[in-house]
């Protein structure tokens, strides 16, 4: 659903290419990808909870 929402924003030949060229924070031309979601889940014990910290969790997912 995200993809389908996303892709409206850019141009057809952005699309085809998977990104664009712009100019960054700096000023200077960069290409850029296409905006893309990722997510991974990991179920723990609630016990486990207080154990693992965010970079942990991270490499679990």
């Amino acid at each position: 659903m995200l993809q389908s929402q996303c892709r409206r924003f850019y141009r057809p030949e952005h699309l085809e290419a998977g990104g664009f060229i712009a100019p960054n924070r700096q000023g200077v031309r960069q290409e850029f990808p296409l905006l893309s979601l990722s997510i991974g889940v990991v179920h723990l014990h609630p016990e486990a909870c207080g154990e693992i910290d965010a970079s942990q969790l991270a490499e679990m997912a």
